[in-house]
């Protein structure tokens, strides 16, 4: 890994969870004990839930009295994202469409955000 990736991965600032569902399950649920523990350990890193205004991940979040931000998911508007940022997406939503669609449709990214895909095996 070259110096300059180092440096990048030590500035993260904004960790964006990307799953909007109004059901709850146990990808939710893992979701919102990793941004729990992030917001715990790393106070430093601004949490991004991108979810209904309704949604099961915001309302476990709300529960947990631990600072996030709500970026409200609507079908066909785009949500801004921060430089420095990480978006956590479950690969569950790449399978039920095309997730370049996907993420065409919902973020404006046109910074060094990167993606990670969050799988859960059930097999």
């Amino acid at each position: 890994m070259s110096t300059n990736t180092v440096a990048k991965l030590n500035k993260i600032e904004h960790i964006y969870f990307l799953n909007p569902t109004k059901n709850i399950g146990g990808n939710e649920i893992a979701f919102a004990n990793v941004a729990k523990e992030l917001s715990q350990s790393h106070p430093e890193i601004a949490i991004h839930i991108i979810d209904y205004k309704d949604g099961k991940m915001k309302e476990v979040m709300e529960k947990s009295d631990l600072p996030f931000t709500l970026e409200q998911y609507k079908k066909h508007t785009k949500i801004d994202t921060q430089e420095n940022s990480i978006i956590l997406l479950s690969s569950h939503l790449y399978r039920m469409l095309p997730y370049n669609e996907f993420l065409n449709e919902t973020l404006n990214s046109n910074n060094d955000a990167r993606l990670l895909l969050w799988n859960i095996d059930c097999t």
